[in-house]
C-alpha cells in the first residue's frame, strides 16, 4: 500500500477515534471527520462507505489483535496441559497491547459505539466463546459464558484503568472467586 494512503488511513482512524471519544459516535459526521483530518470527504469515501463501515473495519482489526492474544493463550494450554499459569509470552503480549496508546483509544472509542449489528463487547465475547469451543477447553455453555465474560472484563479493566497486567493479581482473583463460589 502506498505510503500516502497509509498516512491518510492512519489520520482518518486517529481523527475518528478522537471525535468519538470527544463528541460521541452519533455526532461524528464524515464532513467533520474529513475537516479535522484535513482530507477531502471524497478521500474518505474512497476507502469507506460511511462512518459505520469505518467503525466495523476498526472493530475487525481490534478483534483480530485480541484473537491473536487469545490464540497464544489457548495454544499454551493445549501444548502444556499440565500448565495452568499465565505464560511470560502471554503476559508480554497483553502488556504490549495494554501499553499501545492507539489500541487502547480504539478499544475505548469502539466501546462507546452502538448501532444495529455493532456491539464490540458482543463481538469479542462471541470470538472468545467460539475459540474456547474449537480449542476443546470446554463445551459447557455455562463455563464458556463465564470464562468469556471474565476474559473480556479483565481486558476491559486493564485498558480502562491503565494498570499493568499482573498474573499474580489474576491468580488472587481466581482464589477469591473460589472462596465466594465454594459450596
Amino acid at each position: 500500500m502506498d505510503l500516502r494512503v497509509q498516512r491518510t488511513l492512519k489520520s482518518v482512524e486517529d481523527t475518528f477515534i478522537q471525535l468519538v471519544l470527544k463528541d460521541g459516535f452519533d455526532k461524528v459526521t464524515v464532513v467533520k471527520l474529513a475537516q479535522v483530518a484535513m482530507i477531502n470527504p471524497k478521500t474518505f469515501y474512497d476507502h469507506f462507505d460511511d462512518k459505520f463501515d469505518l467503525a466495523n473495519t476498526l472493530a475487525e482489526e481490534t478483534l483480530s489483535t485480541y484473537s491473536k492474544i487469545l490464540d497464544v493463550r489457548l495454544q499454551s494450554i493445549a501444548t502444556h496441559s499440565q500448565q495452568t499459569g499465565i505464560t511470560p509470552q502471554l503476559t508480554g503480549l497483553l502488556n504490549a497491547l495494554l501499553n499501545e496508546p492507539q489500541l487502547k483509544k480504539r478499544w475505548l472509542a469502539l466501546s462507546l459505539i452502538a448501532f444495529e449489528g455493532f456491539d464490540l463487547q458482543q463481538q469479542l465475547l462471541a470470538t472468545i466463546q467460539q475459540r474456547l469451543r474449537t480449542s476443546g477447553i470446554s463445551q459447557d455453555p455455562l463455563e464458556i459464558d463465564i470464562i468469556s465474560l471474565c476474559a473480556f472484563k479483565t481486558m476491559d479493566y486493564y485498558i480502562r484503568t491503565g494498570e499493568t497486567f499482573s498474573a499474580d493479581r489474576q491468580k488472587h482473583l481466581i482464589g477469591l472467586l473460589e472462596q465466594v463460589l465454594a459450596v
